[in-house]
């Protein structure tokens, strides 16, 4: 395992860890403690699978519509007004049979399901932007740079933007017959900047129980 690698992994181990502290964790930012959690182990088996196995595509094929789950809870929760939340029910249910039918029919689980992380990415976007629009008509006197809700979802916003852009551009570079080392090198870097910003989202949600926990 490489030094880099170790590195995006300590960074989400701590997260999560971080996270789990608080003895009562609040019900809107739960969802994205137990989603480091499962992103963690993800992570693990997918890099057990490529060196034992030589590909780690099925893991992604069956674990992205779970992770994207655990995600559609988090905006479910945060997200006002019932339309809105019916929208994200919708559209995760969508996501989850186009993943189906991607896997059977598409692109099989021995291939990258890079449809379904393209859709994933617009999923997200979607989502992120209307959490987003709300979370910025709050009241003028409330710092929600400092709230974790919007920190995650800043960082889940700006990652997926990068994320669809990268993927576009490395299948036209591989079309292209170009080197896409450069590019991957990048996302890992917009990987790092990503749970960095969560680390500090779980960091300002410790420090807020535990400044309620006093009172």
């Amino acid at each position: 395992m490489q030094p880099y690698y170790l590195f995006y992994l300590l960074l989400i181990g701590t997260s999560f860890f971080l996270g789990l502290i608080p003895l009562q964790q609040k019900k809107k930012i739960s969802p994205a403690v137990w989603l480091l959690g499962c992103t963690l182990l993800n992570e693990i088996i997918s890099w057990l699978a490529g060196k034992y196995y030589r590909n780690n595509f099925p893991v992604y094929h069956v674990s992205v519509p779970i992770l994207t789950g655990i995600w559609a809870l988090f905006y479910y929760r945060n997200i006002t007004g019932q339309q809105a939340k019916n929208l994200v029910i919708w559209s995760y249910l969508i996501f989850l049979l186009l993943t189906i039918v991607n896997s059977l029919f598409i692109q099989s689980i021995l291939q990258f399901p890079g449809t379904v992380f393209t859709c994933l990415n617009l999923l997200m976007i979607a989502w992120s932007a209307v959490l987003m629009i709300q979370m910025l008509d709050a009241p003028g006197n409330q710092n929600i740079f400092k709230e974790p809700v919007f920190l995650i979802n800043i960082a889940i916003l700006w990652f997926n933007l990068f994320s669809f852009a990268h993927f576009a551009l490395r299948n036209y570079m591989i079309a292209q017959n170009n080197s896409t080392t450069a590019l991957n090198q990048i996302l890992l870097i917009a990987n790092y900047v990503f749970y960095s910003i969560i680390l500090l989202a779980m960091i300002f949600n410790f420090i807020q129980n535990k400044h309620e926990s006093r009172i």
